[in-house]
């Protein structure tokens, strides 16, 4: 029973010099000891364990012996796989005559349980953020939409003027704000994206000024490639998504640099053998790029590389959403030191 255990099961007792050491460990409970199970038995737990502060806790071994209490602990254990989490009780174990002979370590994995509970956490927190969004995207629209007839007011007194250009962009970025809050609202409620044929190439001119402004004044940014691209997709998330990786491209160059958006009409020989028509947008940086270790993980939704308070680690992950729902394609090519291009692939229509 006791070599049979899932749980990790492991006895010390004093030597001679009163010191506890290792009488009998079990399969369970090897996998955190650096030798094998003979050159374990009789030594000094903490000499022989992957981690001293981990199921072998020295501290709290000797305090249960010293003590007769039982101890409950949740240690944690690091492998190759990551962190193994524990529910660990230490109990002292007394002889026929009723003196304290040892100490019994218990421990179960717990790691797929304490994973579950994160999981509810941070959905619970999720549901609770989409109601206070609602509102906020409610009274956000309502802000927008005062603004948007104060423009349409101030354009018709000033029809002419040399701030009727300003008065057209600052009424595209309310429709663009407009949008993000429809989107934001959609997603709470569930609805679907609005997909239409949108010119690639004329967005991205449209979207220039508002994007030179923001990447400031060290970084040089330029629209290359073809003249005209039409596919299927939401424009307001096509230019949300460009926005995102323009800002990623932008705070991978703290000293300044170039970003390069350029679009490309592409032929691909399918799996049938037909040729088919893409459109290939590409975002490419001169920024310090992207380990290889780190380069699956960024994609993943809330991971980010940038300091607390700086991202959000959703702006990779809405590209790839983005895509899959156009259906399309979104990949990363980075060279560390060097920069990083990402690229989207839609069906060319």
């Amino acid at each position: 029973m006791f070599n049979q255990s899932t749980d990790c099961l492991f006895f010390v007792r004093p030597d001679a010099d009163g010191r506890l050491v290792l009488e009998s460990v079990n399969s369970a409970a090897m996998k955190y000891v650096t030798v094998s199970y003979d050159q374990a038995l009789g030594k000094h737990p903490i000499d022989v364990a992957a981690s001293g502060t981990g199921l072998f806790d020295d501290g709290t071994l000797a305090e249960v012996f010293k003590t007769g209490e039982v101890h409950r602990r949740q240690p944690h254990e690091e492998t190759q796989g990551g962190t193994v989490r524990f529910d660990a009780v230490y109990s002292p174990v007394y002889g026929s005559d009723g003196g304290l002979i040892g100490v019994l370590g218990s421990a179960r994995d717990i790691t797929n349980v304490r994973a579950l509970e994160d999981r509810l956490r941070h959905t619970q927190r999720i549901e609770a953020l989409g109601a206070l969004s609602g509102g906020i995207a409610h009274d956000l629209a309502n802000v927008l939409t005062a603004l948007s007839g104060c423009l349409h007011l101030l354009q018709k007194r000033m029809p002419s003027s040399e701030c009727s250009d300003i008065i057209s962009e600052a009424q595209r970025t309310i429709d663009r704000g407009t949008a993000i809050t429809g989107r934001l609202l959609s997603f709470i409620h569930k609805r679907g994206r609005e997909l239409a044929r949108v010119d690639v190439v004329k967005c991205l001119i449209e979207l220039a000024p508002s994007i030179t402004r923001f990447v400031g004044n060290n970084v040089e940014l330029s629209i290359t490639g073809c003249d005209t691209a039409f596919v299927m997709v939401d424009r307001h998330e096509l230019e949300t998504v460009i926005i995102n990786l323009v800002t990623n491209s932008r705070d991978a160059m703290p000293n300044g640099g170039r970003i390069v958006i350029n679009v490309e009409l592409k032929d691909i020989h399918a799996d049938s053998g037909c040729l088919e028509h893409y459109v290939l947008i590409g975002v490419h940086d001169t920024g310090t790029g992207i380990p290889p270790d780190l380069l699956k993980s960024v994609m993943e939704p809330y991971f980010t590389t940038k300091p607390d308070g700086a991202g959000t680690g959703l702006g990779l992950s809405l590209a790839s959403d983005l895509m899959r729902s156009s259906g399309g394609h979104f990949y990363l090519e980075s060279v560390e030191g060097e920069g990083t291009t990402a690229y989207l692939r839609f069906k060319q229509v």
